[in-house]
């Protein structure tokens, strides 16, 4: 990323954008591990998922940037999807729209992002530039990344704010974050609802507990 940080947008070639993913894929991610007793920095292999995600962030920003850029569908690495199944968009109407508040939200961002499920709980205010058009994750899972927002999701956003003003984007009555369970729960009984028990029956892996699992790409509006 500095390496493209330090060129002109102008300048971003296809040739960048694959020296970018190969050094993402060499160079792997920074987790902390307990060792002994110890919390220790450790490297791991960086996966394809996760550049690809960081990918479609890039691509995101050079589409505003650049409309005229067509950014290289082979930058992207195959993924293994053997253990997800995406929502259809008429499925998500079926499931999202019975969802209390700010669950419905939740799920909703969820789909126009690939926000990771604990990112969307875990949302601050302050993270949040609507004018800018973006959200900053200061605690992203591979360090510090930007969510480019589109005109949908800036306005779901914006009404969530006006709604509440504690520090969290999407809190409970008592101003907390909601758990990872009580967001699985609500997605599983609106599966249910919407008769599709692949996702109803889940309790990891897949949508109830990783909301980015909604769609392959986020959406365009």
């Amino acid at each position: 990323m500095p390496d493209l940080l330090a060129k002109p947008v102008s300048a971003i070639a296809d040739a960048d954008l694959f020296a970018y993913r190969n050094r993402r894929a060499r160079e792997g991610s920074t987790v902390y591990q307990v060792v002994a007793g110890q919390r220790v920095k450790v490297r791991v292999p960086t996966k394809p998922s996760t550049i690809n995600r960081d990918l479609r962030t890039l691509r995101a920003a050079l589409k505003k940037a650049r409309p005229e850029y067509r950014f290289p569908a082979g930058a992207f690495f195959p993924e293994d999807e053997t253990r997800v199944r995406w929502l259809r968009p008429e499925e998500e109407i079926l499931v999202f729209e019975p969802m209390p508040s700010p669950f419905r939200e939740m799920a909703k961002l969820a789909a126009l992002t690939l926000m990771r499920q604990g990112e969307i709980r875990q949302l601050r205010r302050e993270d949040v530039h609507l004018e800018q058009g973006v959200i900053l994750l200061p605690r992203a899972k591979a360090g510090a990344r930007p969510v480019m927002l589109s005109e949908s999701a800036r306005k779901l956003l914006q009404a969530q704010i006006a709604g509440q003003d504690g520090p969290w984007v999407f809190p409970t009555p008592h101003g907390r974050p909601h758990s990872r369970e009580q967001v699985g729960k609500a997605f599983r009984r609106a599966a249910r609802g919407a008769g599709l028990k692949t996702f109803a029956s889940t309790t990891s892996g897949t949508m109830a507990p990783r909301w980015r699992s909604t769609r392959a790409s986020p959406r365009p509006s």
